[in-house]
């Protein structure tokens, strides 16, 4: 019953951040919102790059922290009308409801930026991280629903990690510093 009753919370016991169902739940009524006033809505996946790596070469509970390190920045970076959930280890959703793609592009990377600058030590080594973000619009990409939103920014991300990861791509391929001046 315990295990039923954490399937129905919105909040995940763990992570503290929302439950992949909240978020589908959740996104879906911001989405009626955005068709009804004519608004925008997007979503962005977050992967630490070779975060299977990670857990092979330092073991789980160090890939672990370092997931939990990066929720939490999440968790303090993102709006207040954002909702953020892991999807799995080490991969992270956020929707941003009345958001555009350039908006999206911009946060996406400012964390890029934000993780690349951490470093994080275990046994005296340290441990540097990165990440790829693959970002959706409604904008561009439609207003299907939320799964339709995460599944592209999904692919997109995976597209990025294909060309070597650490990197924000979005529907025109890799975002860079001077496409959002």
């Amino acid at each position: 019953s315990r295990a039923a009753l954490a399937k129905q919370s919105p909040i995940d016991p763990v992570t503290g951040l929302a439950t992949e169902s909240y978020l589908n739940w959740h996104g879906a009524q911001e989405l009626a919102l955005a068709r009804r006033h004519q608004g925008g809505i997007s979503a962005m996946v977050i992967e630490i790059d070779h975060f299977e790596e990670l857990a092979q070469w330092h073991g789980a509970d160090v890939a672990r922290l370092v997931a939990r390190k990066l929720s939490k920045i999440l968790a303090t970076k993102i709006r207040q009308e954002d909702t953020v959930a892991e999807l799995s280890p080490g991969q992270f959703a956020v929707l941003s409801p009345v958001s555009d793609a350039v908006g999206c592009y911009a946060f996406a990377m400012r964390m890029q930026r934000a993780m690349e600058k951490l470093v994080m030590t275990y046994r005296e080594e340290r441990i540097r991280i990165s990440v790829t973000v693959g970002v959706s619009s409604s904008s561009v990409d439609g207003m299907k629903t939320v799964s339709h939103l995460v599944g592209v920014a999904v692919q997109r991300m995976q597209a990025g990690k294909r060309e070597g990861g650490n990197r924000v791509v979005g529907d025109q391929g890799e975002v860079t510093q001077g496409m959002l001046d």
